[in-house]
């Protein structure tokens, strides 16, 4: 496994070394995506669950 690279500029896209991660499902990639701008912050699992769901009203 090489090394990790995030893209964060234009479409965001995540390498192992050469090669690109294809994710499963959306979500992961936005979840990642999220974590990633978010730098290590502290973020609650609803405000995690709004961004992600926008369009939905989830409880947790």
């Amino acid at each position: 496994m090489g090394r990790l690279r995030i893209i964060t500029f234009g479409e965001f896209r995540v390498y192992s070394g050469e090669e690109r991660i294809r994710f499963k499902y959306s979500k992961t990639r936005e979840l990642l995506a999220i974590l990633t701008d978010r730098r290590g912050g502290l973020c609650s699992t609803s405000y995690l669950i709004d961004l992600l769901w926008e369009n939905k009203n989830v409880k947790s």
